[in-house]
This record gives C-alpha cells, structure tokens and sequence, in this order.
C-alpha cells in the first residue's frame, strides 16, 4: 500500500502534484495565454520524460541509455519535494527535522537532508522521508541489476552504504560474528594494504595471515595453508576467510574457487575484498563461479573506484538477501545518503550502455598500456613482469617479505583516458633516462679512483672523496697538501669526503646499482635509491635489476558484452 502510493506521488498522478509542475488542468488553463499546438509540443516532452521515470520505478532496473541531466534534475527535485522538509506549511517539532542553516549546503544536497534509514536498520523507510527512502531503494536496485547484467547473476541483494570499503568489511565482519559468538580469527591471505587488516582489527577479531606463494612472476593463493589453519583453530573458532580479488600486482586474484570449497566443506564463511573488481570481468566471473559451486557470504566493493563517484561509499553485495538484510540491521543510527544520491545520479547518467562502454575502454587502454610499458622496458634494459592473473594492475614491490625483483606499479582503472596514458609513458621513459644518467660511470679523470669513486673536478668541491693526488692515503685521509689539519679532517676541497657523499653530478651513482660497465665495483656500492628518488616505489628485496609489471586479462566478457 505504501509502495503504491509513493509511485502514485513521484510520478505525479494524484490529486496533488509537487508544487512547479504543470497538471492537465494547468495546461488547460495555459492555453489561454499561449496556443495550445505549443502547449502540447511541452506537454509531450514531459510525458516523455515522466515515462523513463515511471518505468525505473516499475521495473526497478537501471535505464540501458543513460538519461539527460534535466530529467535526472527533474526526478531528484520532485523526490526532494516529497520529504517532509520540503512540504509547504510544514511545521516541524521534532529533535531532526532536517533543518539547513546554509542554502548552498542545502542546494549542494538537492533538499535531500533526512538521510536513509533508522536507528535500528540503515536499510528502513523513514517517515519523514519518503523521497529519500525510495531513492535510496531504486539506488540498491539499480546497483544489483548492474552488477547481475555484468556477470554475478546469482546475487541476491545488495545494500549502499555511506562507508568506505575498509568500514563496510567490518560491518560485514561483525554480523558474521553475530552469527558465530565463540569465533574470534579470521584467516586473511595477505595483501599489503591496511584497509583489509584493520578492518578485522577495528572488528575485535584476530587476524591470521597467510603468506602468498610466488607462482612464476606473480603472488597466489596458499590454499594448503589456508586449510591447515582451519584445521589447527577448528572451523568454529573462524569467524571467517577473507580473500581479495582486486589487487594491486604482482599479487593476482586470489583462487576463489579452491577457497570457497573449503569453506563450504568446513561450514566457514568466506569473504571477499572486491575493491575496485566491478570494472573487471574476470574478478566478476570467478566471484559468481565460487558462489555457485561452493561458498561466498558476502563481496564488497568500492563506489568511488568502480562507478567514477566521490570517495565515501561502498556496495556490499551477497547471495543470500537475509544475510545483507542482516548486515543493514547491524548499522547504527541514520546515514549519509550523499554516496547514494552520487551513485544514484551516476547510473542514470551512464545507463547499463555507458557502462559496460567504459569498461570495454578500460580494457583496450589496458592492453596498450602493457605494451608500452614492455616497449619502455625493453629499451632501458628492463622486462616487463607477467601477472596474468590481475587484470587491473601492473606491477607493486608489495605483499610478499622477499620478491625477487624490485619494480613499479600502473593501473589501468575505469575512466581512463588515452591521454593518460601516453602522458604516463612519457614521464616513465624520462624517469628512466634520469636514472639510467645517474647510474654511469664518472668521468675519465677519476680512472684509478679507489673503488672507482667520483674525482673532485665531478663533485662541485664539497662531498667528494679526494683527489687522485690523495690516492694511497689510509682510511680516505687527506693528501700531503692538507698535513696539519686536526684529528685527519681532509683539506676544504675534500669536505664530506669521508662520508663518500657524491656530487650533484652523480646524484644516484653512489646509490644505484651499477650499470654494465661498472661490473666489479658493485661491492663497492649500497643498494638501488628509494622509491621518491624517481617518482616509483622499490624495496630491497634483491639484487636484480628493476622491473615492470603487466598481466594478461581473458576474454571473460565475450558472451556479456
């Protein structure tokens, strides 16, 4: 019944159509000042429009063809227009009657200030609010349907929810300890980064981590290791297992499949950190493929990273609605509906269309990117690392205590645009060349050098390791001509000497590897720079010479796209 009548009041068939729009008696009366053949040109133009409206709110699926911005205008306003705030003569005497000091805080939000849900349910009808209450449940509908068309058409439910990825895992950890009040680990296979790891901490569980396996170039699954920690802690005492999909390389997709047979075959409940994997079919497919054969609870995802929207929403996404109806029910209070109005506004905009459009543009600029990332790398002596198994990612010296090869990391992620990507390449390839220039050898002068370090004429005088003329001087003490300074200090012209800093000449020389040509003076030289020295992250984690990374992404969207 009320379904019927919030339909009834958005699509404007009552007796009382939100204050600004024209009604057939209205029109009626135009005519008297303006010719009806005009009237009937703008009348239709609305019917129009009130239709894409009245089939999003029948069919609850998101519009194949994105709308124009004025019917998305048109269909947030009226909503608005339905929330108490809004109605004329409302006299309000409640504690939160979302009241706005700020007019442009107001117009920022289209008036819709009462936010979603109630105090015991993030997911329930507010009473005041029946505007933001439908568009927070066309919002969750679009979002399903989206994510069903792109591959998971086995999902149940969905909830939006004002949190960040990060957040939204432990919402989802705390219900499933609800569910299991004598469990208190969870076993997590690692990925270096702390959203994951904190959200079990913030949850008042205990994080067992389980190191990757370096299959080839590219971090997987331990799923033997995995299995002996349920059987060590005793499948009750799991509260559950949370593996990731979205990563960034050379960490590939975690074996979903393998892992979700365990935990169906010891009844542990499986988690999946799904970040930014909407954009990729292949997370997409083997998320549906583990859920139908074995055991997913629940994936979650980011709004901001999959749908182009600002940071501060999420999209927790199960196949068993009870579960996600759980997971609303354990929010606490109202929320933010922002992210939803955001992602709300988005869909309509791209429509299923624009979206899998994107998607199809990710992936071409993906697989270029991998090219000249390999043409890059070949011609600074480098090789491009394959990780097959990430199709987002290229490349991070992460996730694992001791990668053989040091490298860096690009993403090619939804949004994207060619011109990103040739201005990327450029800058890498100057990077390069920078570094490559601080590598070389020093200057002719200095041949005889010991352990072939810079002569004063390639330091600028200060930091410098003396002269040729101080060569054979014990423990780098200063030539003859500097005889009588105190305590071996070296003469003005080898200040810092001691300390074999280089000149700004050969930045990086002291601190690189050494280039072929230097071969022998290796022990002579500390490891390759940090990561800020050249716009990249490295570890020392080996000896090898950098390298980049790319993988291959299957053609898992052939029979979707």
């Amino acid at each position: 019944m009320v379904r019927g009548r919030l339909k009834r009041k958005i699509l404007g068939i009552t007796d009382h159509r939100p204050q600004g729009t024209m009604n057939e008696t209205s029109m009626k009366l135009a005519e008297r000042l303006v010719p009806s053949t005009y009237l009937k040109q703008a009348a239709d133009s609305r019917v129009i429009r009130e239709k894409l409206i009245r089939m999003l709110v029948e069919q609850r699926k998101c519009p194949q063809d994105g709308w124009d911005d004025d019917t998305i205008e048109l269909m947030v306003k009226d909503l608005a227009l339905m929330d108490s705030n809004k109605f004329l003569h409302n006299s309000g005497v409640g504690e939160r009657e979302a009241r706005i000091f700020s007019e442009l805080v107001s117009r920022r939000h289209y008036g819709l200030c009462h936010g979603i849900g109630r105090s015991g349910d993030i997911a329930e009808v507010q009473p005041k609010a029946a505007g933001s209450s439908l568009l927070n449940k066309l919002t969750n509908a679009m979002t399903l349907d989206i994510i069903r068309t792109l591959g998971v058409r086995k999902a149940a439910a969905c909830l939006v929810v004002p949190l960040a990825t990060g957040m939204s895992m432990v919402l989802c950890l705390l219900t499933l300890r609800q569910q299991r009040p004598s469990a208190k680990y969870v076993i997590w296979q690692r990925i270096d980064q702390k959203s994951c790891f904190k959200s079990i901490i913030t949850a008042g569980l205990v994080p067992v981590v389980v190191e990757n396996i370096l299959e080839g170039d590219e971090l997987r699954t331990n799923v033997a290791e995995i299995k002996r920690q349920i059987d060590v802690l005793g499948p009750d005492a799991v509260v559950a297992v949370m593996t990731t999909t979205s990563c960034f390389a050379p960490r590939g997709i975690d074996k979903l499949e393998q892992v979700a047979a365990l935990c169906a075959e010891f009844k542990v409940p499986h988690l999946v950190n799904n970040a930014y994997g909407l954009q990729s079919y292949k997370c997409l497919h083997h998320i549906e493929s583990a859920a139908s054969l074995w055991r997913i609870d629940a994936f979650v995802q980011s709004t901001d990273k999959n749908f182009m929207v600002p940071v501060g929403g999420a999209i927790i996404v199960g196949f068993n609605a009870k579960f996600i109806e759980e997971v609303g029910q354990m929010y606490p209070g109202r929320a933010s509906n922002s992210p939803i109005v955001d992602l709300f506004i988005t869909l309509l905009s791209m429509g299923v269309k624009g979206y899998k459009q994107l998607l199809r543009e990710r992936k071409m600029l993906k697989e270029m990117l991998a090219e000249q990332m390999s043409s890059v790398a070949e011609k600074h002596g480098l090789r491009v690392l394959t990780t097959k198994n990430n199709p987002i990612s290229i490349g991070w010296g992460s996730h694992c205590e001791s990668y053989p090869h040091h490298y860096l990391t690009a993403a090619a992620s939804i949004g994207m645009t060619n011109k990103d990507l040739k201005l990327f390449i450029t800058r890498l390839d100057n990077c390069l060349k920078t570094f490559r220039a601080a590598e070389s050898l020093p200057s002719p002068q200095t041949i005889g050098a010991a352990e072939s370090l810079p002569s004063p004429q390639s330091v600028g005088a200060a930091e410098s390791l003396p002269s040729p003329q101080t060569v054979g001087a014990a423990e780098s003490l200063p030539s003859p001509q500097t005889v009588g300074a105190a305590e071996s200090l070296p003469s003005p012209q080898t200040v810092g000497a001691a300390e074999s800093v280089p000149s700004p000449q050969t930045v990086g020389a002291a601190e690189s590897l050494p280039s072929p040509q230097t071969v022998g003076a290796a022990e002579s030289l500390p490891s390759p720079p940090k990561v800020e020295d050249c716009g990249h992250r490295s570890e020392d984690t080996g000896d090898d010479m950098e390298v980049m990374s790319y993988d291959d992404d299957d053609d898992y969207d052939d029979n979707i796209m």
